[in-house]
């Protein structure tokens, strides 16, 4: 038995999982574990002419009194490999609701930072100076489809520059710079600055 089994799991078996035949190698092995139970059995994976393919070995005690032990392998091939192929469509479908997740997350986060109705949302990152505009129009974009075209101060002075009244340049330059920002966000969660635009002949607040 133990020569058989030896070879079996040398030229057979892949060498990843020849250590699940351990408690099975001799026939001492075989018999400490079937005191415990009378049956057992493990899956494994078989190298041939370069493919995979998934066995089972199941070893059984026929009677207690008896002192011998039946060993056998099934093919599982086709059955673990759809197993596999669902478990697969599974993680990519939980890939998808994480992903979903994040965006609403991420969404909830803005909309809870931003207690008003602002139709136009750009979320800052003041660590590398990214700004990415992630609701346009009153309209949310896609986590995916959201761009970093400039740095928040070249956003800024494309802004101001602008739309912005020349009065009130000088205050809200000073107002959004990063170093105002960051100090007004260490004591408050929210900083509001004030000012007005101008879109042709109309002026806003």
């Amino acid at each position: 038995y133990e020569k058989n089994i030896s070879l079996y799991i040398e030229n057979e078996v892949f060498e990843e999982d020849r250590h699940l035949f351990d408690d099975i190698r001799s026939v001492s092995k075989a018999r400490e574990v079937l005191k415990q139970n009378q049956t057992f059995f493990f899956n494994y994976r078989v190298l041939r002419n370069g493919l995979i393919q998934y066995f089972q070995c199941q070893v059984v005690k026929p009677g207690s009194e008896r002192n011998e032990f039946v060993i056998g392998f099934k093919n599982i091939d086709r059955e673990k490999k759809k197993e596999l192929k669902q478990q697969e469509k599974i993680e990519d479908a939980l890939t998808v609701v994480r992903h979903v997740n994040e965006t609403l997350r991420d969404e909830m986060e803005i909309a809870a930072a931003l207690s008003k109705d602002y139709p136009d949302v750009v979320l800052v990152d003041l660590a590398d100076d990214s700004a990415v505009t992630v609701k346009k129009h009153g309209i949310i974009i896609a986590k995916a489809d959201r761009v970093v075209k400039r740095s928040y101060n070249d956003t800024w002075e494309y802004y101001i520059s602008k739309y912005v009244l020349s009065e009130d340049r000088a205050n809200l330059k000073s107002a959004v710079a990063v170093d105002a920002v960051r100090s007004a966000l260490e004591n408050s969660d929210e900083y509001i600055c004030s000012y007005r635009v101008q879109y042709g002949s109309d002026r806003t607040h």
